[in-house]
């Protein structure tokens, strides 16, 4: 295998392997939760898909009935 290949094989491992960190960090950051407005955190209480709800100060995380965790803004 010539210099010239390895170095393509090795820019390409490269670029695969920063993606796939970029999208670790990015969903690392929201852990996988549903970012959605007050507004329709307060619909989705009325309607009795919320499960559970904690309050910390001005941050709101809970969990939907399904299991899906959210964070309203």
């Amino acid at each position: 295998m010539n210099s010239n290949v390895k170095t393509a094989v090795l820019w390409i491992v490269l670029i695969c392997v920063a993606v796939l960190l970029w999208i670790v960090v990015r969903t690392g950051r929201t852990g996988g939760e549903q970012e959605l407005a007050f507004s329709d955190f307060l619909n989705y209480v009325e309607q009795g898909r919320v499960k559970k709800v904690t309050v910390s100060g001005t941050d709101i995380k809970g969990e939907f009935t399904d299991g899906t965790r959210l964070h309203a803004v």
